[in-house]
């Protein structure tokens, strides 16, 4: 009797004893290419360009997930917005911050797949997650 429930929840990737699911896949291979360069010039002088940090916050490892875990993708996206870069806030177009959003997550784990990140509301419902 277990073990049609057990191929069901398989299937449908919802996760028992604690044990996560695969994180959602944002964006496309291209886009994450295509955001080193973006993120190159407007973040990775304050914030490095492996996200560790340096003039600015990390945007991963502990730091960044004591801010960050549980929050939505788009609490994070609204921040970059509005605040970032640093020495002129606001400056950044809605497809560059998407792209930046697309560099920070590839860089925390996240995989990349089939659909694109076009647009700010697919992250209204995305729930960070730390995943190692």
């Amino acid at each position: 009797m277990w073990r049609p429930v057990a191929i069901a929840v398989a299937a449908y990737g919802i996760t028992l004893f604690g044990q996560q699911s695969s994180p959602p896949a944002l964006f496309t291979a291209a886009q994450a290419k295509a955001s080193t360069a973006l993120y190159q010039e407007e973040c990775g002088g304050c914030h490095s360009m492996d996200l560790t940090g340096g003039t600015g916050p990390a945007l991963s490892g502990d730091g960044f997930w004591a801010s960050w875990n549980k929050k939505t993708a788009r609490n994070l996206y609204s921040r970059i917005l509005t605040s970032m870069p640093q020495q002129n806030p606001g400056s950044l177009t809605e497809k560059e911050t998407l792209y930046l959003m697309v560099y920070i997550l590839q860089g925390n784990g996240y995989p990349a797949g089939e659909t694109p990140l076009t647009s700010p509301s697919q992250l209204d419902k995305v729930v960070l997650e730390r995943l190692w």
